[in-house]
């Protein structure tokens, strides 16, 4: 029985699913059926491990809220292993869940002067968070 592959990365958006997914979770662009996956370079194998993209996929707290439960828990899963990492733009989502996880990394209130000053320092657009390096599983 020909082993499956652990992801499948979409050739719009570059981000991944599972092989069992019909289309990309983040886009909605199908993919290549299970017939042509072995025609697709940009597959995934646990013994292909030598292939990883360059650059880490990242997802915002405002994109993650929008989306529905099953696809959420996949992103979780994917923060949580750090294969994905959180970045932030300037919504009101991003910017109460950055002073929320500064407020944790400070072991203060997400109201403190403090986190609020360190919110203004950040370039948002170059900061990225590592969830995994909490080592919560």
């Amino acid at each position: 029985m020909e082993e499956m592959p652990e992801y499948q990365i979409c050739m719009k958006c570059r981000k991944r699913g599972t092989p069992y997914m019909k289309k990309c979770w983040n886009c909605g662009t199908p993919y290549p059926g299970f017939e042509e996956i072995e025609d697709v370079d940009v597959i995934i194998n646990e013994t292909e491990s030598e292939y990883i993209e360059e650059e880490i996929e990242t997802i915002k707290p405002c994109e993650l809220e929008n989306e529905d439960f099953c696809k959420k828990i996949f992103a979780y899963g994917l923060l949580l292993n750090g294969e994905m990492e959180l970045s932030f733009c300037d919504c009101d989502t991003c910017t109460s869940s950055l002073a929320d996880l500064l407020a944790f990394i400070m072991e203060c209130d997400p109201e403190n002067e403090a986190v609020k000053a360190e919110i203004e320092k950040i370039d948002r657009s170059k900061f990225r968070f590592d969830v995994s390096t909490f080592g919560i599983i």
